[in-house]
């Protein structure tokens, strides 16, 4: 039976398990390789746009249950006319959403049309950004939708995609989850597949030897944390590998740290720990700190400035890039693709990597990340 673990409230409770999980520690594959890999150092960030074409994944419906169509993408020289493009994201306060709003800016700066950012606080829900997005799309010729998905999602954004719809106003979706009517295409790669990805990855790490992961997934309940857990699932029925626990709690550095000392307290020979990338970053720390900061194979379910750098360096085993940068930009030249009549796939993303200690020095990063800034999910 699966464990589910949500995170602790109570701070006496958390320092126990601190105390008692630090003296346990201290007492105790990449599809696009072309050749050997570069001695070169990786290219952990960039500022000067995204090298084309992109490696892409297409889907001629929503229904992405079924295999993709490999393609390349490349963007339009010039738009014809100076399009203006509402971009909404619900926060620009993480670093995954400042590399997508990156991808779409670059992009329109080099496309002669317009973004138009609106954003609002990390604690917003998919009502309150469909109601911030609102007046921005009515403003705009096309709407780039990065939306939080929650209990509420749909009947949010009813009014909004009927408006769009019926002014002939295309609607790009840069976040996998939302299929309804009056969304055009998408941009976003569904999560399970990098997921799918890493649960391979970890397996052929096991070699084929007995080893258990613990999971911190992030908040229970919204539909992008289930893809990402049951795409890692889906991979162990015939692996070495078996899960010792999920916990769930909130995406602050302090919940996840709290939750992953008690995971570690309760599942101490567990080999890997695989989460979100505030998580893994927790982790990092608290290895370090252990004394014993190899004690754990560390995996990110999400790539970031700091995951990569520790990549490079050791510290994290792997990691899944879905290319934040890259889904921006394409995200708005689909969007312009639409506006001047050109059809477009339901779902045209760029595919998903696996980040490794090899894969690091020669895989494209260009549309993964933007620069070098903290923080993020």
């Amino acid at each position: 039976m699966r464990k589910v673990r949500h995170v602790k409230t109570s701070r006496r409770a958390a320092l126990g398990a601190y105390v008692a999980v630090g003296a346990l520690l201290l007492a105790g594959c990449a599809q696009d390789s072309v050749g050997a890999p570069p001695t070169a150092p990786p290219n952990l960030g960039q500022t000067d746009g995204i090298v084309w074409p992109v490696r892409s994944t297409v889907w001629p419906t929503t229904d992405t249950s079924g295999p993709p169509r490999i393609a390349e993408y490349l963007p339009l020289n010039k738009a014809r006319k100076n399009y203006s493009v509402c971009v909404s994201v619900p926060t620009q306060s993480t670093e995954y959403f400042r590399n997508m709003i990156f991808g779409a800016q670059t992009q329109a700066s080099g496309g002669r049309f317009t973004v138009h950012v609106v954003s609002g606080d990390v604690q917003a829900s998919s009502l309150a950004q469909a109601a911030w997005t609102k007046s921005c799309a009515a403003s705009s010729d096309a709407l780039v939708l990065a939306p939080i998905l929650d209990a509420t999602t749909a009947s949010a954004y009813t009014s909004l995609l009927a408006s769009e719809k019926a002014s002939g106003k295309p609607v790009v979706v840069a976040t996998p989850g939302l299929v309804a009517d009056g969304v055009t295409s998408s941009v976003a790669p569904p999560q399970n597949l990098g997921t799918q990805q890493l649960g391979y990855w970890l397996n052929a790490d096991a070699d084929g030897k007995p080893g258990s992961i613990i999971v911190l997934a992030g908040p229970q309940g919204q539909q992008q944390v289930t893809n990402l857990v049951n795409g890692l699932l889906s991979t162990l029925p015939h692996s070495s590998l078996r899960l010792a626990a999920i916990y769930y709690g909130p995406l602050t550095p302090s919940d996840q740290r709290d939750l992953l000392i008690q995971a570690l307290a309760e599942h101490p020979t567990a080999k890997y720990v695989v989460g979100l990338g505030i998580a893994i970053d927790s982790a990092v720390k608290l290895l370090k700190m252990s004394g014993k900061p190899d004690a754990h194979v560390l995996a990110s379910l999400t790539y970031k400035q700091s995951i990569a750098n520790d990549i490079a360096a050791g510290r994290v085993a792997v990691a899944v890039d879905d290319r934040t940068v890259a889904q921006g930009a394409m995200a708005v030249d689909t969007a312009v693709r639409i506006l001047q009549g050109q059809h477009v796939p339901a779902v045209w993303a760029p595919s998903v990597q696996i980040m490794d200690g090899t894969s690091i020095t020669y895989l494209d990063q260009t549309g993964s990340l933007a620069a070098s800034t903290p923080g993020g999910h």
